[in-house]
């Protein structure tokens, strides 16, 4: 996904097209409407990057201590149960307002 671009990546271009003519469709601007739209596009891809890149990771000791609130903010993420999907729901309902 990095570096490729909607007119070169037909899937790419009809996966913001959709959106984009549904919020025109129910009476954003077009500038409204992208913001909408890339914001979450951009969101989900770096939400899925993240993902990957971190779904293994463990806690060590020396992150403990160099970053105890990130390290206790994932602990206590994790014994309540919350999901990949969960956080990223959470953050896209920030995004498009619905909280």
């Amino acid at each position: 996904m990095a570096g490729a671009r909607p007119p070169n990546t037909p899937t790419l271009a009809r996966i913001p097209e959709y959106g984009l003519r549904a919020l025109e469709d129910s009476g954003l601007s077009l500038p409204q409407a992208a913001t909408v739209i890339y914001t979450a596009v951009h969101y989900t891809f770096g939400h899925v990057i993240e993902e990957q890149d971190s779904a293994d990771a463990q806690l060590t000791k020396e992150f403990e201590r160099a970053y105890p609130t990130v390290a206790r903010t994932m602990t206590e993420g994790r014994r309540a149960g919350l999901t990949a999907t969960d956080v990223f729901d959470a953050g896209l309902s920030l995004i498009i307002g619905k909280q």
